[in-house]
């Protein structure tokens, strides 16, 4: 049939056609260029960092345009169909997201309206920490752009962490095996996680040691064992500004202990949420500890140390203090220093704590300079080459 209609065109009426078609081309490819610049933008904020390319198929007699989406990462040019199915999916979200953008903004002001998003498991086939950071950019482009993004989810790592609020855990109740009214669970409060991980099969206690990392504002933070560590670093700035060295917005913040960073899947998650991470780890626990750190791929002095001084009883942050300082603090604790080679692990524990305790203390009061902590300022300095 088409070519019997084109037969009864004159030249001049196929020479028309031809310029229309031409023109409409063009602006297809115009639309598409623009479309790949965006689309590049927003798969830009994954990790993964993929370029965008889109190409306009032939049409045949149809009178839409389809577009062939291929993703290139380094040297792979890849057409999406053949990424793995988190990648896939990912896409087809942002791609969905950029249209609920394009659609508010193509209403005049006085008709706008928010656009809403409705997304199914984004989790699905993506890594947990891949998950963690999908969560932080989808919640970036919901602020960005001014609309509304709805997630369901079975995963913790999918919650949103800078907004606890906007999390909504639903329970379906059950009568007698029978199926009964959907109720929204209480999830406030600082342990607004909790019923969550219980709901999802995490181990609650899993998640405790991070409750503070979870809560604070800043994105650039420095993980130490305890609250003493983060004691010392505060002093050092207080008292010793000449040696701290670290950036303001620079947070230092307690991990718990050694057995947090054993969990390294939970560990993952959280250094996904954060723009960048220093970790310090207790000399006496480093050998036991730096494996799993370089089994998720950190690097020591890059991305962790070692903080004390190889002898007895200094392989920790008060390690670096001033020989002359510890002695004072051992000649005043006498029977805890004793009780050090206890062969109860309570009254070794009870008496190492009791020390660590008082050495703190005795820092606080102490009313050297800043050039008498040698080995405090050694640290200071790593650790502040890594956020400068």
């Amino acid at each position: 049939m088409t070519e019997v209609l084109e037969s009864h065109f004159s030249p001049d009426d196929r020479k028309k056609i031809s310029d229309a078609e031409r023109n409409l081309s063009n602006k297809v490819k115009g639309a598409a260029r623009q479309h790949k610049e965006e689309l590049s933008r927003l798969l830009g904020r994954l990790g993964e960092n993929y370029d965008v390319e889109l190409t306009t198929l032939d049409r045949g007699n149809s009178s839409r345009f389809p577009l062939n989406v291929k993703l290139n990462d380094k040297s792979v040019d890849v057409n999406l169909g053949g990424w793995g199915s988190g990648t896939q999916n990912r896409t087809r979200v942002l791609i969905s997201v950029l249209e609920a953008d394009r659609i508010r903004k193509s209403q005049a002001a006085e008709n706008r309206s928010t656009p809403v998003v409705i997304v199914e498991e984004p989790e699905s086939f993506l890594h947990p920490s891949a998950q963690a950071e999908f969560e932080k950019v989808l919640n970036d482009l919901a602020d960005d752009f001014g609309i509304q993004i709805i997630a369901t989810t079975h995963s913790p790592y999918m919650l949103n962490q800078k907004a606890p609020s906007a999390n909504a855990l639903l329970e379906r109740k059950i009568h007698r095996k029978k199926l009964k009214e959907t109720e929204r669970v209480v999830t406030s409060g600082d342990d607004w996680m909790l019923p969550f991980a219980d709901n999802l099969g995490v181990v609650s206690d899993e998640f405790i040691p991070w409750k503070k990392l979870i809560g604070s504002e800043n994105s650039r933070i420095v993980l130490v064992e305890g609250e003493i560590d983060v004691e010392y670093f505060s002093v050092v700035k207080s008292k010793y500004p000449e040696i701290y060295e670290l950036p303001d917005d620079v947070a230092i913040v307690a991990y718990g202990g050694k057995d947090a960073l054993k969990n390294t899947q939970v560990l993952q998650f959280m250094l996904s949420r954060l723009d960048r991470v220093f970790i310090t780890v207790d000399m006496d626990a480093f050998d036991e500890v730096a494996g799993k750190l370089k089994s998720i791929g950190l690097q020591a002095d890059i991305d962790f140390c070692a903080v004390g001084i190889e002898k007895p009883g200094k392989e920790c942050i008060e390690g670096l203090l001033p020989d002359a300082l510890l002695a004072e603090v051992y000649s005043e604790r006498v029977e805890d220093v004793t009780a050090l080679t206890s062969a109860n692990a309570s009254a070794r524990n009870s008496a190492k704590s009791t020390i660590k305790r008082a050495a703190l203390e005795k820092f606080k009061k102490c009313s050297f300079s800043g050039k008498e902590f040698p080995e405090i300022a050694k640290l200071m300095k790593k650790i502040a080459k890594v956020f400068t």
